[in-house]
């Protein structure tokens, strides 16, 4: 009975993760960081990227403290940077031959590349309105384009995996579902995310790497403190909503279970959340109504005329 069930919920948590290369972006804080700890702590070998590297040096130490040898490779004479890998990324300069040699350097470091967790994202504060171009261009680069950018240029290293078991991983939100006010440009790029990836997944089938797409509510990170106002400042205030989050080590837990399972998508968030995902599909109008509700409320606006106060 147990191998039964090994075979339908697919191979456990060490076995998936145990001496795997894992880069994970977005590694400097939050559900990143929680990531990576998490992997190291059953062997992997991990890449760690982000804008900041004495923050992606202090994850490295935690990482480092948690690790394990691989199961795969017992031998102690693993030097410390195959074992973690500090690797200085900005997503948004995706266009930026920095991309290409980061790719290169994590090739001739760590010999491969099983796993790649786009996790980076950076999210707004502000209506449509109050928002500059600039702001959009910037959250899209951050958000879409940096992923697409280091996926095209990790697949060669996917179709060698050294595991031979290559994976993506790709961080969405709810949001890449159905859009919140005041949240325009973040949810277009997570949008944009959701159907990069679901054709990419399609198109990968043909060569066995899967795609795993997650979609959280909120979570427990700087998330809001660093999100963008309409002019590009930090916004700087942390939500009671983002406040009250998922855990990120709990998350990290998840989406390494969902990965190893086989998921094509997960969704990881409140009731409400997960209703309004449905019935987005069946019953729009309403879900619309709620949201335009939530929307003149954030937005400070009253009653529309001709209907009644919300």
């Amino acid at each position: 009975m147990g191998n039964l069930f090994s075979l339908i919920s697919g191979p456990s948590l060490d076995t998936f993760l145990n001496g795997k290369v894992i880069w994970i972006t977005g590694a400097s804080s939050g559900l990143g960081r929680a990531l990576a700890i998490e992997a190291a702590r059953r062997g992997a070998r991990v890449v760690l990227s982000a804008r900041r590297v004495d923050k992606l040096e202090d994850v490295k130490k935690q990482c480092l403290a948690v690790a394990v040898p691989p199961l795969s490779s017992p031998s102690s004479s693993t030097t410390t940077s195959k074992r973690v890998l500090v690797q200085p990324l900005d997503m948004a300069r995706y266009d930026d031959p920095s991309f290409a040699a980061a790719v290169a350097h994590v090739s001739a470091i760590m010999g491969g590349l099983d796993i790649l967790i786009n996790n980076a994202g950076v999210s707004t504060r502000s209506s449509a309105a109050d928002t500059s171009l600039s702001v959009d261009l910037s959250v899209m680069a951050s958000n879409f384009f940096g992923p697409v950018a280091l996926t095209k240029l990790s697949l060669p290293l996917l179709r060698q995996s050294p595991s031979h078991a290559p994976h993506l991983i790709v961080v969405n939100s709810v949001q890449g579902k159905f859009g919140l006010g005041l949240r325009t440009s973040y949810s277009a790029s997570k949008h944009a995310l959701t159907g990069y990836f679901d054709s990419l997944r399609a198109e990968l089938s043909a060569e066995a790497i899967p795609v795993t797409a997650i979609f959280p509510g909120y979570i427990k990170t700087d998330l809001s403190l660093n999100a963008l106002t309409g002019q590009g400042e930090k916004h700087g205030q942390m939500d009671e909503t983002t406040a009250k989050g998922l855990d990120p080590s709990d998350l990290a837990l998840k989406i390494f279970k969902a990965a190893a399972a086989g998921k094509k998508e997960a969704v990881y968030a409140p009731v409400d959340a997960r209703v309004a995902i449905w019935m987005r599909n069946v019953m729009p109008d309403l879900v619309f109504s709620i949201l335009g509700s939530k929307a003149r409320k954030a937005l400070g606006v009253g009653k529309i005329e001709g209907k009644k106060e919300d």
